[in-house]
């Protein structure tokens, strides 16, 4: 009996010692988290008012359009002093806003009417540096990385007949450009990269050309491309590997291949799923990289965010594939269908940063 009861004290004594060191641990997984909330004061705004949010104009500044006394303000919002700055005004509706890598100029896509649109390349004070007037239904713009004052336009009409245009804003030259294909992307200050819209829409791939707008010489680069994205001078593509694997590959402005990685094919029954991806810089990458393959419905897991460059880095599991906008410093991204979520890419964390006040 008394064996019984020193055993008994001894096992009460070992438990009262193990809880301090529990809650100090939870106690800081909380101070982890609240370290990290801190440091963005979230956006309080109205449904009525909020339009949609741009991007990171600075590593404290988040850009949002909304509207108010039937202006559509374009505000930069500091995160950490929640001051806010209004950059520009337009009282036409205003379908896109753009900010420039350069972090020095905004564009802006506004319209009247169902067929028409303006753009429209503004500073940081304000200022006007152009605008353009063109005829469409729908307006692709690429505005290139390295020189602002390069753009590409594709406007479509109602029938979905395109016209593909070239702005040289140093020579104020709006300039009509026979593209192939409607989608194009620039890759460096001179060439785009495109698909050969001779061939038929494939599960297997098209060809990817690259087109030097100035010399109008085409290069045939790959066959089989599934997805292609652009970066500066850096070029991502994905092709298909075999029946289950897809291949990545980022090339340098000398199509030599600087990072190369695998991924499970994942369908969405009649396409291929295409990860989202944020580029870090010409060398370095936020992805999407599923768990296993098969159908979109059917992945248990979803997909993990991946930071990929020299070496792979797994960020957090179980996301949905959405968009990405990240912060200067590449430490924060924006998240979600409407970008109110952040996530820290250090630490995995997220939480919605935008709060309306009807909630």
């Amino acid at each position: 009996m008394k064996k019984t009861i020193i055993t008994l004290l001894l096992f009460l004594l070992a438990l009262a010692g193990c809880q301090p060191t529990d809650r100090k641990e939870e106690e800081i997984d909380l101070v982890a988290e609240e370290t990290f909330d801190a440091q963005v004061e979230p956006l309080i705004t109205s449904k009525q008012s909020f339009h949609f949010i741009v991007d990171w104009l600075s590593e404290e500044e988040i850009v949002y359009v909304e509207l108010k006394d039937e202006l559509y303000h374009i505000v930069a919002y500091n995160i950490h002093t929640r001051e806010f700055r209004t950059l520009y005004k337009e009282s036409s509706i205003v379908a896109n806003v753009l900010i420039h890598p350069t972090k020095e100029y905004i564009l802006l896509h506004t319209s009247e009417d169902d067929s028409s649109a303006t753009v429209k390349m503004v500073d940081l004070e304000g200022h006007q540096v152009y605008e353009l007037n063109i005829e469409s239904n729908e307006l692709d713009i690429q505005w290139n990385d390295l020189d602002p004052r390069y753009l590409m336009l594709t406007a479509f009409h109602e029938d979905w007949t395109y016209d593909h245009y070239f702005y040289n804003a140093y020579e104020n030259d709006l300039s009509l450009m026979t593209l192939s294909y409607p989608f194009a992307k620039w890759l460096g200050e001179e060439e785009v990269v495109m698909f050969s819209n001779d061939a038929p829409e494939s599960l297997e791939g098209k060809r990817m050309e690259v087109l030097n707008v100035i010399t109008k010489d085409v290069h045939i680069q790959k066959n089989h491309i599934l997805y292609y994205d652009t970066y500066q001078d850096a070029l991502l593509t994905m092709e298909k590997k075999n029946d289950t694997t897809a291949l990545f590959k980022v090339m340098n402005d000398s199509l030599q291949t600087v990072i190369e990685w695998e991924a499970p094919l994942v369908s969405n029954y009649s396409e291929w799923v295409i990860p989202e991806v944020s580029w870090l810089s010409g060398r370095e990458l936020i992805t999407y990289i599923p768990h296993e393959g098969g159908l979109l419905d059917d992945l248990p897991n979803g997909f993990m965010l991946m930071k990929i460059g020299e070496h792979k880095e797994h960020i957090i599991d179980h996301q949905i594939n959405e968009a990405l906008r990240c912060s200067p410093s590449k430490t924060m991204c924006l998240t979600g269908s409407s970008f109110t979520n952040i996530i820290s890419i250090d630490t995995g964390q997220s939480f919605q940063w935008v709060l309306f006040e009807e909630e």
